[in-house]
Parts: C-alpha cells; sequence; structure tokens
C-alpha cells in the first residue's frame, strides 16, 4: 500500500477506521494515530446520518449499497476544516465472518 498514489482506508461494519495508509495522512491532514480513534464521519461528516449509515449497511450485505457507475465522488474535510472533493472506490472482504471494507481515494483536483 505504501507506493500507492491514492489514500487507502480501511474500516469495520461499525465505519471505524482501522487502516489509514501515508497517502491518506497527507491527503487528509490526519495522522494515523489520531484516525484510528475515530469513523468515517471524522473524514466525511456531510455524510453521517442514517440515509448514509443505511446505503452502507447495504453494501456490507450485497456488495452494492445504491447504483452507481464507477468513482463516487464525495465531500471530505482535511484536519484543518478544509473541505475538498474525492472520488472514492470501495470494496469488500470478510475476515473471521465479519466485514472489512477497504476505500480508495483520490482527490478532485481544483475542489473548493
Amino acid at each position: 500500500m505504501q507506493i500507492s498514489l491514492e489514500a487507502i482506508v480501511s474500516f469495520d461494519e461499525q465505519q471505524r477506521i482501522i487502516q489509514f495508509d501515508r497517502n491518506a495522512e497527507e491527503m487528509f491532514g490526519c495522522t494515523v494515530a489520531v484516525a484510528l480513534q475515530k469513523t468515517l464521519d471524522f473524514l466525511f461528516p456531510f455524510y453521517s446520518g442514517n440515509k448514509y449509515q443505511n446505503q452502507m449497511k447495504l453494501f456490507a450485505r450485497d456488495g452494492k449499497g445504491g447504483e452507481r457507475d464507477g468513482w463516487l465522488q464525495m465531500r471530505a474535510v482535511r484536519g484543518n476544516g478544509d473541505e475538498f472533493l474525492v472520488e472514492v472506490d470501495i470494496t469488500k472482504f470478510k475476515v473471521n465472518g465479519k466485514n472489512i471494507f477497504t476505500a480508495i481515494f483520490r482527490e478532485v483536483p481544483g475542489s473548493f
């Protein structure tokens, strides 16, 4: 993961961040130590709430979580509060019977 140009973040079914690579530190302006104590709401406060959580539950169940084609654009927030756009692609896999999600992020140039 260290050679990827995109930021890679893994999280569990409760949306707790469990992996945060060096590129994610740079993109989101947040250290691994801080990120591992947070949920995805920390990076994406605009998507917190029942609707977003229900979409993630659908994705956990069937791998779809809503109709989309290709990368999904989302508004993110850096550690200093600056907003920016990212494109994200999420995959899931099972570890000991539990879903683990890995999101690959790339920043949209010139956003905000």
